[in-house]
Parts: structure tokens; sequence; C-alpha cells
């Protein structure tokens, strides 16, 4: 092999290391989970009441003792909720026959015309305009539920979605993130909290905690 074809070589296999490395690793500016708010891991989940897709109300509370409950936090137009669905899929395929997983719909994360609401100053992302996702903000509970809609069905998700409000009670009581996860366990409790959505983690976090009897009390 000649010298140019072996440079050539490996300039090819150092830019496929660097691919894996890159997609393997998580975005640069991941949230703390510290620097959100919302509640710690041990702490009881927030009782909150949330509508699903259908508008009937969803209970948090009620799943306690009878399911352990995964609750990811997303939107349209949130470029690493898109990038990370897939894996919540597998997620739901796999578990969620023995797991409450919701996708929690909260506010746009970069809207058309205004500042995110997470960077104030950012607004659209190379992705939003390369996809084409030129969302404005809903200012109706009826604009955010059919924007959930449009997203599962655009994004051919099964996974089942509870709307927040207008108020942005569940936006504001679980933390500004834009696709944070929270693992309940069956006392009701916060047993994993991640900054963004981590599948890997949080289905070995998962998987521990379907492996435990639940309580009988």
């Amino acid at each position: 092999m000649s010298d140019f074809l072996k440079t050539v070589s490996r300039m090819a296999g150092l830019a496929g290391l660097a691919f894996l490395l890159c997609a393997a690793a998580p975005a640069a500016d991941s949230p703390d989970p510290e620097s959100f708010g919302g509640p710690q891991e041990g702490d009881e989940v927030p009782d909150l009441t949330l509508k699903d897709l259908d508008g009937r109300p969803v209970r948090l509370a009620d799943f306690k003792k009878k399911k352990p409950v995964l609750l990811v936090t997303g939107s349209y137009s949130c470029p690493v909720y898109r990038q990370r669905l897939s894996a919540l899929k597998k997620l739901h395929e796999r578990h969620g026959r023995r797991a409450a997983i919701f996708v929690l719909y909260t506010v746009e994360a970069h809207p058309v015309g205004e500042a995110s609401p997470y960077a104030p100053g950012e607004w659209l992302t190379e992705e939003n305009r390369r996809e084409g996702l030129l969302l404005k903000q809903p200012r109706t509970y009826e604009g955010r539920a059919a924007l959930a809609s449009r997203c599962q069905t655009d994004l051919k998700s099964p996974v089942p979605v509870l709307v927040d409000g207008m108020d942005n009670a569940a936006w504001e009581t679980f933390g500004r993130a834009p696709n944070a996860a929270y693992l309940v366990d069956y006392a009701g409790k916060i047993h994993l909290r991640q900054g963004w959505f981590e599948p890997v983690a949080m289905e070995e976090a998962l998987l521990a905690l379907l492996s435990e009897e639940p309580p009988k009390w």
C-alpha cells in the first residue's frame, strides 16, 4: 500500500473512531441535575395530576405500590428529546407492561419568535432549522396538547404522553430541564434523577427495581 493510501486509511479510521466517541458522549450542555431544581433522589414524587392525550386525568400517586414510574420530559422542538426518543421507545417496548413509562410534555425548548425558556437569548437550533421545525410556543392548553399529539404521531412513538398544564406546574415542580428523567420506586420516591435522559443507566436502575418484589403493605 502506498504512503498516500496508508495516510487516507489511517485518517478514515480516526474519523470513524471520533464519530463513535461523539455518538456515545452525552450532550456538551447536559444540565447538572442539581442546577435545574425539582425533587432530589429519595424525595417523594410530587403528587401531580396531569392529562393524557385523550384528556383523561392521570395521578402520579396512584402508581405507588403498584409499578415503578419513569417520567421523561420533552417537547417537539427539543433536539435532544427527538434524538433519544428511539431509546425511550425501546425501554417502553421491553418494560412498559411492568413499569409506567410516560413522556411529560412541557414547554417548547426552542420556539420561534422568542427566547428558549431554558437558555434565555438562545433561539432556534440548527437541527430545527434543517428539519423545518419552526414551532411557536403554544398559548393555550389545546395548542400544547395538539402539538404533543402531532409530535407523537410524526415520531411514531407509542410511549404514553402526559401534557403539562398552562400553569406549567410539572415544569416548575420537576425542574426546568428539557429532557430530564425521573425513575420513581414502589414507595413513590425518586430512585434515579438524570439531567438528560441517559437510557443505559436508566434501564439498569429500572431492571434493579423490577427485580424486587412489590411491597404488600
